[in-house]
């Protein structure tokens, strides 16, 4: 029965491959939802162990020093310290791809993408060869920086390496490009990396499949957002309450019945809500999925989102925003405005 449904879905996603072949993309989101950070301990982000860059690494043959130096900048990177990073890597002998590694995986953690990516631009400048590592942390970066193209190319190097004989490397590489696809919202390559996952022996599992519907959410794509979730229920895989908050991102903007339809489906997994559920599910009412993307958000804001809305999605949204004070959950400061700006255009009551 497992091998029969790992088989239906490897055909289904092979299907939704070719049914994407020119889809809608939608730019991709610069700055993180409030919520995300939070969100990479509960299966929504593969963490940056060593698909990128780590302790476990080899660096034999460099000299103390530059172990010492190696090790700075694991610890700036943990401690978000990039000055430290750089420093450590301006000083080390860089003569073998972990020192470029580490440096790139600290850029990650520490946020700084454009240097990140520099530093791989200088280790393919300086003739030392490229590790899984270089390519897993180099098309993370890409996918932070929004970079398709340079996504897609570096995909194609790999797979010209000879890590990508090795199920086990391959794999890696798959997890990191799956990652940058939800970040840019290439939905195709994600259902493609997705299938081709499941070629090379891995087992789908909730983290996989949830950012496949990240990459959905980001290009507005609700159809194939449902079109996955359905193919996870089917393989077995349990969904968690992330893979509801990106179906329902997915639907951003969406007949309301439709959006409301997609909520519905998390009381049928025994799944409960939760804050930042609610903060996509009113964004999706009001079409407004960009707005959690700022990292300051005013009240003029949300009130003109509000103001431009429907009868219909107004109301809606009041009745959620109700719903989830009514669950004794805390609102977020986004819906804390929604509701106020409601309150402010539309009369609704002050509670």
């Amino acid at each position: 029965m497992a091998m029969r449904h790992r088989v239906g879905c490897m055909l289904s996603l092979a299907l939704l491959s070719q049914l994407l072949r020119t889809p809608n993309f939608a730019k991709p989101a610069s700055i993180k939802s409030k919520f995300q950070p939070g969100r990479e301990d509960r299966d929504l982000y593969v963490k940056l162990e060593l698909g990128a860059a780590d302790e476990s690494e080899s660096v034999e043959g460099l000299s103390s020093k530059d172990r010492d130096l190696i090790n700075s900048m694991v610890t700036g990177g943990n401690n978000r310290d990039w000055f430290t990073v750089l420093r450590a890597f301006g000083a080390c002998s860089q003569t073998i791809a972990p020192q470029f590694n580490f440096a790139m995986a600290a850029a990650l953690k520490c946020g700084q993408f454009k240097k990140g990516i520099a530093i791989f631009d200088e280790l393919c400048a300086s003739g030392v060869r490229k590790t899984l590592k270089s390519y897993c942390c180099a098309i993370r970066l890409s996918g932070e920086l929004g970079s398709r193209d340079r996504i897609m190319a570096l995909w194609t190097e790999a797979q010209q390496d000879a890590l990508w004989e090795s199920d086990e490397q391959a794999l890696s590489l798959m997890c990191a490009a799956l990652y940058a696809s939800s970040k840019v919202g290439n939905v195709t390559f994600a259902a493609t990396l997705l299938d081709l996952m499941q070629k090379r022996g891995k087992p789908l599992n909730v983290i996989d499949w949830n950012q496949g519907i990240d990459a959905c959410a980001v290009a507005g794509e609700a159809g194939a957002a449902s079109f996955l979730f359905d193919n996870m229920i089917k393989a077995g895989v349990k969904p968690n309450i992330i893979s509801f908050a990106l179906l329902v991102g997915a639907h951003s903007g969406k007949p309301v019945a439709r959006i409301c339809e997609a909520a519905r489906r998390l009381k049928d997994h025994d799944v409960l809500p939760d804050s930042a559920f609610f903060e996509e599910l009113v964004c999706a009412i009001f079409g407004a999925r960009q707005l959690k993307m700022n990292t300051m958000i005013r009240a003029e804001d949300t009130i003109a989102v509000v103001r431009d809305a429907s009868v219909s999605r107004r109301a809606e949204a009041w009745r959620v925003i109700q719903e989830a004070k009514a669950e004794g959950l805390h609102l977020s400061s986004l819906v804390q405005l929604f509701e106020a700006s409601l309150q402010k255009v539309a009369g609704f009551p002050t509670i």
